[in-house]
Formats: structure tokens, C-alpha cells, sequence
């Protein structure tokens, strides 16, 4: 009757399973899904802006590659019947490709249908290999990262999972608990994480200035808004791990949103006291190191409890991240500090915490010491077999990039592609000839021209360069030998002595449509929209980028407040006006 009333269309009647369940089970499978994303742009802020592009396609492709191996063998590794009943990996033949999981299926224990189950166990698989990538960054070529994708999820992922949460498991029979992936998800990340660090060993940099430029987030705004992403789609990773709409899972809610709350304002203390001032990438980092932490006692535990752990995590957080950089581990967006780190914290302290009134978990001496103990176990066999993966994976494939393609940029080496527009007609301008960017522009003002029906020019005869997609447009229209002049960069934007210095004070490509281009060393009525030096114009770019990480860099170490930066440039442009209009890095390293 089920086959019938299912080729037929009609609706099969499931009485074990809860529709208000299976709901909110969806939902909070989307949530979780939103997560990877979160993460991409997350990652995609803290590192420089040519791997924008690399970061977040690691992340991305992992939702594929990831979502392929779950249903293929992953799921049945993870929650399929364990083999030989020793309780340490699933028999892969239990449900390849979800196979028996028919639609009045039930997962044990719950109300809803084992196939959403399973997909929402998939979202899970989905962002643990994405953690481990902030700690390569810039560091792993794509066709060995894909192998070591498939590889990790299936020797690493798959048996966290059986041991802990499949029933038949042998650490959940003994008693260890994990609510939300304290132990499956951040510590096999994060020691994963730790492992990539020594198994593909530091960056390495041709030049000081890709040095600083790996150091300071490119975009701020970016990883604002990742965090945003991620603390929503927590509500989902946290809060339907319950499985079930339910009070447990409204204490799994309240306890993430309040641990990351409070973590998120220690956290931003720690570094108004340390730097001197509040930051909003250190704000964003301590509430996802909350979020992380409370993961596996969401479910367990008292609001009280999650807000003394958030109290704990952003001490805890940083100090480890603080002694990553004392000990020169080349994590690259502290991947192991926040999530390692924060997941073992976690799952320690649900054995202190646990309440039986909403978990049915008492804390004990004997719960603890198991928490304890499979915390230690899952540190130890993730860094092993993590490193070993690496290891194996970098036998087979050419693994890490040579420091000429770093430097060069990763997105357009591997992937032929720029995060951002500007940066594609720079990367023309160095790569194209010397009149190239002189084809383009004549072009994109033939276009504005037509366009608007008037000259490209101001009223006062001063030329004027088209919006940045008009010339992008032209740019990408240029045959491969067309060749480059300097007469399409605006320079800096002159600003008062006493003004700090910002981004802002550069324009690489004009905003607006019509907009004059000044000469720094002429008076207003001899501008000219070109340079003396075509030269300049494959650097000018670069060197406004590297002008404004360097000054960032100053700020974010402490030696420097923007007002006295702001003093030091303007003295060196009384003494030594820089002759093209921007400061060059001897007149900083004089500076500082």
C-alpha cells in the first residue's frame, strides 16, 4: 500500500512521525547548511585579498565533494549498523546512497524520518573539512586538497561520529556525551587543523611586504558578516540537535546565543586592554570561540552555565592563540586556538556542568573523567591520522604551491580568477604591455561617451576616467598583446595634516562616472590624467594596497595610534613630498 499510494502521488501516513518535528528538523538543516557559506566569507575577510577566491572555494567544493561522499559511504560509516558489533565504524554497505531509508522510517529515538536525519547529519560532514582550511591558507594546491577532503571525511569524521553518536558506538556506550559536535566536529577539525600546520609547514614569502599583507585582514566587513551568517546558522547546528521541537532544544538555543554573547564582550576586553582599543574582527572571533565551546553542553546544561562558559572560552581562547604565535605555529586564522581548543574546553566542561533537569545528565567525578579521557582520544587520533593523510596525500600529489605562485596570488594561479575588479586590471596592466590600460580606457569613454550623449570631460577641461565596470568591461575586451599606459589610476586623495589615515585616501579606479584626475604636484589648472612614468602604473596599485596594510599593521601591533601614524606621514611629506602622490615603503620604514 505504501508503494501504491507513493507512485500514485497520494501523501504516505507515517504515525511515528511528528510533522511540528520534522518542520523544525528541516529548518534547522538549512540553518546548518548556511553555515559553510558563513564560514567562507568568515575566512574569505581574514586572509589576503588574491586568496579570497582559493578560501572560499575550499569551502564551497566542499559542500559538493562532501555531500557526495556522505551519501555514497559516509552515512553508513557514521550511523549504519556497527561492524562486528565493536562499536567502531558502521558496516558501509548499511545505506549507500540512502538506500532503506524509507519515508516512515524513524531515526532512533526521534519522530522524524531517517532520510532528513541523514541529511542533516550531512551538513555537519559538510563544515568540519571547511574548519580545517583557515590553518592552510595559502599553503595547498586544490587537486591535493580535494583527495585530502574525501580522505579525511571517511578515516576521521565518519568514526567520530559512530563512536559518539551512533547508539552502538563504543565511547557512547560507555557514556561520553556531546550534544552539538564538541569533540566530532571542533576537536577533530581543529587538531586536524594543528596537524596541516606541521605537515605542510609555514608560509613562505618572497618579500616583507606579503609578510604584513598575510597578517591584516584585507575585509573587515566580510568577516562581520560571516560571523553574522554563522551565529544564525548555530541556532540550527545547536538548537536541532535536540532532534526534536522541543524544551531541550529552546535550552540549546538560548544557551548558544548567550555563550557567544558573553564570550563576544570578554572577548572584545581582552583586546581594548591589550591593544589599547576595541576591534571588530577580535569581537567576531570571540563569538564564534562561544559558540564553538558551549557546542557540546548546549543540550546539557543551564543558561547560568552557558554564560560562564563564555566567560572562560575568551581567556582560554585567546591565551591559546596568543601561544600559537609565541610558539610561530603558522595557523594561519587560528584555527586551533578558537575551535580546537574551544571544543576540548567544551567538552571537559559539560562533565562540571551538566544539569539532569535538562539533559538528563548529571554531573559527576566519574562523567567528567570520561569526558575527559574520550576528549584526550579524539586530540590524539585526529592529529595522527590528519597528519598521516597529509603526508600520504603529499607523496601522491605536488601539495603545497611554490612561494612564486603565492605571491603572485593563489586565486588567479589556481582558479584564473579576481576576487574583485580592480584587482583584474591590475593584474593586466603587469601582465599585458605598455599600452594596454590606454586601448581600455579610450574604449570605456567611447562607451560612456555614447552612452550619455557628452565628452568624457569636466567643465573645466579636465579629463575624466569612466566607472570601474565600464572599464573592466573594456579591459576584459583587450586582445592578449594589447599593450599599458599609466593614464587610468587615480592617485591619493589629498587630505588635511591633522586627518588619520585610512583606506579611503586612495583611489585605485574612480567611483564615479565623471570624475577628474588630479595630479598631487600640479596646481589645479595644470592636472593632467596621465604620469610621467609609464612604470608607475604596475605598481601604483600594489603599493597603495601595501601603503594601507602597513599602516594597518602598525595600529594592530600596538606601536602606533592612527593619529600619530597620520603625524608621521604628513612630516615626511613636508620634508620629502613624494613625488607621484603616495607614500613609498622606505618613507614608512623611515617613519616608523
Amino acid at each position: 500500500n505504501m508503494m501504491a499510494d507513493m507512485m500514485t502521488g497520494a501523501d504516505v501516513q507515517c504515525p511515528e512521525v511528528s510533522s511540528s518535528d520534522t518542520a523544525w528538523m528541516m529548518t534547522a538543516t538549512g540553518f546548518v547548511l548556511f553555515m559553510t557559506p558563513g564560514l567562507a566569507f568568515f575566512y574569505g575577510g581574514l586572509v589576503p585579498r588574491k586568496s579570497v577566491i582559493t578560501i572560499i572555494m575550499q569551502c564551497f567544493i566542499s559542500l559538493a565533494v562532501t555531500s557526495v561522499v556522505w551519501a555514497l559511504v559516509g552515512y553508513s560509516l557514521a550511523f549504519g549498523s556497527s561492524w562486528g558489533g565493536l562499536g567502531l565504524i558502521g558496516n558501509p554497505s548499511s545505506s549507500p546512497l540512502f538506500v532503506n531509508l524509507e519515508p516512515c522510517r524513524v531515526w532512533a529515538g526521534t519522530r522524524i524520518p531517517e532520510l532528513l536525519f541523514a541529511c542533516y547529519q550531512m551538513m555537519f560532514a559538510v563544515i568540519a573539512p571547511a574548519l580545517i582550511t583557515g590553518a592552510f591558507a595559502d599553503r595547498v594546491l586544490f587537486p591535493p586538497y580535494l583527495l585530502f577532503l574525501c580522505l579525511w571525511v571517511i578515516l576521521v569524521y565518519c568514526p567520530f561520529v559512530h563512536w559518539i553518536w551512533n547508539p552502538e558506538g563504543f565511547l557512547a556506550k560507555w557514556g561520553v556525551m556531546d550534544f552539538a559536535g564538541g569533540i566530532v566536529v571542533h576537536i577533530s577539525a581543529g587538531f586536524a587543523a594543528l596537524a596541516s600546520v606541521f605537515a605542510v609547514g609555514p608560509r613562505k614569502f618572497l618579500t616583507e611586504e606579503d609578510r604584513l599583507l598575510a597578517k591584516v585582514p584585507h575585509n573587515r566587513t566580510l568577516v562581520a558578516l560571516g560571523t553574522g551568517m554563522l551565529w544564525m546558522g548555530w541556532f540550527g547546528f545547536n538548537g536541532g540537535s535536540a532532534v526534536a521541537a522541543s524544551s531541550r532544544d529552546a535550552f540549546a538555543l538560548v544557551n548558544s546565543t548567550l555563550a557567544a554573547a558573553v564570550a563576544m564582550v570578554v572577548w572584545t576586553a581582552l583586546e581594548w586592554h591589550h591593544l589599547g582599543r576595541p576591534q571588530l574582527v577580535g569581537a567576531c572571533i570571540g563569538a564564534v570561540g562561544g559558540l564553538a565551546t558551549v557546542t557540546p553542553a548546549a543540550g546539557f546544561i543551564q543558561p547560568w552555565a552557558a554564560a560562564l562558559i563564555g566567560l572562560v572560552t575568551a581567556p582560554f581562547c585567546y591565551g591559546c592563540v596568543q601561544l600559537r604565535g609565541v610558539l610561530q605555529w603558522d595557523d594561519a586564522l587560528d584555527v586551533w586556538g578558537v575551535h580546537g581548543m574551544g571544543g576540548f574546553l567544551g567538552s571537559i566542561l559539560l562533565g562540571a556542568l551538566a544539569d539532569p533537569v535538562v539533559g538528563g545528565v548529571e554531573r559527576s567525578g566519574m562523567f567528567l573523567g570520561k569526558q575527559v579521557a574520550a576528549s584526550v582520544f579524539g586530540v590524539v587520533y585526529a592529529f595522527v591520522v590528519s597528519y598521516a593523510l597529509l603526508r600520504v596525500v603529499g607523496a601522491v600529489l605536488p601539495l603545497v604551491p611554490p612561494p612564486e605562485m603565492v605571491a603572485e596570488g593563489l586565486d588567479v594561479t589556481i582558479h584564473g580568477e579576481h576576487a574583485y575588479d580592480e584587482d583584474h586590471v591590475v593584474y593586466a596592466a603587469q601582465t599585458r604591455g605598455p599600452n594596454f590600460l590606454a586601448m581600455a580606457k579610450a574604449q570605456a569613454q567611447a562607451r560612456t561617451v555614447g552612452a550619455t550623449g557628452s565628452p568624457s570631460t569636466s567643465g573645466s577641461g579636465t579629463a575624466t576616467i569612466p566607472s570601474p565596470l565600464v572599464v573592466i568591461a573594456a579591459v576584459n575586451e583587450m586582445p592578449d598583446n594589447a599593450e599599458i599606459t599609466s593614464d587610468l589610476v587615480v592617485p591619493v586623495n589629498r587630505k588635511n595634516d591633522d586627518t588619520d589615515i585610512t583606506s579611503d585616501m586612495v583611489m585605485p579606479v574612480a567611483s564615479q562616472p565623471s570624475l577628474p584626475i588630479p595630479r598631487p604636484d600640479s596646481p589645479p589648472e595644470q592636472q593632467t590624467d596621465s604620469f610621467s612614468n609609464d612604470e608607475e602604473v604596475k605598481s601604483m596599485l600594489l603599493q597603495i594596497q601595501l601603503l594601507a596594510a602597513k599602516v594597518d599593521a602598525l595600529i594592530a601591533s600596538g606601536r602606533a595610534s592612527s593619529t600619530s601614524v597620520a603625524r608621521a606621514l604628513a612630516g615626511a611629506r613636508a620634508r620629502e613630498p613624494p613625488k607621484r602622490g603616495w607614500l613609498s615603503s622606505a618613507d614608512l620604514n623611515r617613519d616608523r
